[in-house]
């Protein structure tokens, strides 16, 4: 079952698509999934809406939102910052325990890119703590990917101070709120099961990264290279890896006893 979802953040609405598989009940897994920089709840060759109906189809549910900005969510591109995204995402994964059956126990939450770092901050704070952690090549080097790209294209700075990114405005206070966050800091307080997927030909985000995140966290734990994966697993075969590897940790995360 796949049923289009609405969210009030602020004054904005949040648009997003939850997947529920037949006969699901209480012990049915929920994967919410957070996207990355520039990216949409249904990305690059329709990588979230392909996982979704993977999952749907083995049993486990799945929840992806646009951030505001993004997608077909309210707001302008031009407002984002990571802060306001990480609050939005708290309140994502908030929402969930407001979706009978589904229950709080088994929910995951996945990240990708800079969805990853927003995932890593929001399974730290959260009042409650997801079932586990799905980090998909987490960019913790987001200030330096930031700065290229303001770099590429300082010759298209608007009067506004925007930056144009290949049709994307990126707004002034993009750079200043990133540089202002701790990232490592704020993911440090989540002691639960963690996954760390990266791609061993990703071009943005260095395999440093993952490993950093994968070794700050203190409790079961898993790391999965998958080789010759590019940034966004952009083959049928690096998407059905992919995809296998994180129904493989939630459905060994949710056996009985585990």
């Amino acid at each position: 079952m796949q049923r289009a979802m609405e969210l009030i953040a602020g004054r904005k609405t949040l648009r997003g698509m939850l997947h529920v598989p037949e006969n699901a009940g209480p012990r049915t897994p929920l994967l919410v999934i957070f996207h990355g920089f520039t990216g949409t709840k249904v990305e690059n060759h329709f990588l979230y809406v392909k996982l979704s109906r993977y999952l749907e189809a083995r049993g486990i549910a799945s929840l992806r939102y646009d951030f505001s900005g993004s997608g077909e969510s309210d707001g302008e591109f031009r407002d984002m910052t990571l802060s306001l995204e990480i609050g939005e995402a708290k309140m994502i994964h908030a929402s969930v325990a407001g979706l009978p059956p589904l229950v709080q126990e088994n929910v995951f939450i996945l990240g990708h890119s800079m969805g990853g770092v927003i995932a890593a901050i929001v399974a730290a704070e959260a009042e409650r703590k997801p079932a586990g952690l799905i980090l998909v090549a987490p960019a913790g080097n987001m200030v330096s990917i930031a700065e290229a790209k303001l770099r590429e294209n300082r010759d298209r700075v608007d009067g506004a101070g925007g930056t144009d990114i290949g049709g994307l405005v990126l707004g002034r206070d993009f750079l200043p709120d990133l540089r202002s966050l701790d990232l490592p800091g704020r993911a440090s307080g989540y002691r639960g099961s963690v996954c760390v997927i990266h791609g061993s030909a990703d071009p943005v985000v260095p395999e440093s990264e993952s490993r950093r995140y994968f070794d700050s966290y203190p409790g079961r734990k898993r790391y999965i290279p998958v080789a010759g994966a590019g940034h966004n697993f952009d083959s049928v075969s690096l998407e059905e890896a992919l995809f296998a590897a994180i129904a493989g940790f939630m459905t060994d995360e949710t056996k009985p006893g585990a």
